[in-house]
């Protein structure tokens, strides 16, 4: 199954993202211990941290490669994050189930 995570980055240093993405991971290891899970790698550190870089060329991107997704995750602070809210809108209209950090029930419409 492959899941792509969707996190809020804007403000967060390399590590405090690469933390939440490896606690991400174990949750769904966790949640799906029988499935083989593939992450599809969406953090591209030079995507966010270059100033020069374009936030919707990469938001973009990121979109493109949840194409590939059999399942989207959702980070705890989705809620406050422009991007995450727009790749949660296009997971939900295309069709790819969403499920939450937090438990929440799964939304798939």
């Amino acid at each position: 199954m492959k899941v792509f995570i969707s996190q809020p980055i804007k403000g967060k240093s390399y590590d405090e993202v690469m933390d939440v993405r490896n606690n991400a991971i174990y949750n769904l290891l966790d949640r799906f211990p029988d499935k083989d899970l593939k992450i599809i790698e969406s953090f591209i550190p030079a995507m966010y941290y270059d100033a020069n870089n374009n936030p919707i060329v990469g938001l973009g991107t990121c979109i493109g490669l949840m194409g590939d997704a059999d399942l989207v995750y959702m980070c705890k602070g989705w809620e406050e994050s422009r991007g995450c809210s727009i790749e949660r809108r296009v997971a939900i209209d295309y069709g790819i189930p969403v499920i939450y950090e937090d438990n929440s029930p799964p939304t798939t419409n």
